[in-house]
């Protein structure tokens, strides 16, 4: 909810960073009562990420933090790269 919500105020990436960190990060895939909140090009977003994540993290050993600062980095990437 708190992607849609900054998405719709054009709040900056570092204050929905941590929700777009756990949307990637978790087991399950989106449901769709959650994309119904979300834009295509969000939904697009958080799909190359994931994809991207599950890449560089599926033969690698990483403790939480690696993963999450990896996830961020990706976000930092992706939604930078929309922008232009």
């Amino acid at each position: 909810m708190l992607i849609s919500v900054g998405e719709k105020y054009d709040v900056p990436l570092q204050h929905v960073l941590p929700s777009i960190v756990s949307l990637v990060m978790r087991a399950e895939s989106l449901m769709e009562a959650e994309v119904v909140h979300l834009s295509t090009p969000t939904i697009c977003r958080l799909g190359r990420a994931r994809e991207e994540y599950v890449r560089a993290t599926v033969r690698r050993s990483m403790n939480f933090e690696a993963r999450a600062s990896l996830v961020k980095e990706l976000a930092r990437v992706i939604w930078r790269g929309a922008q232009r």
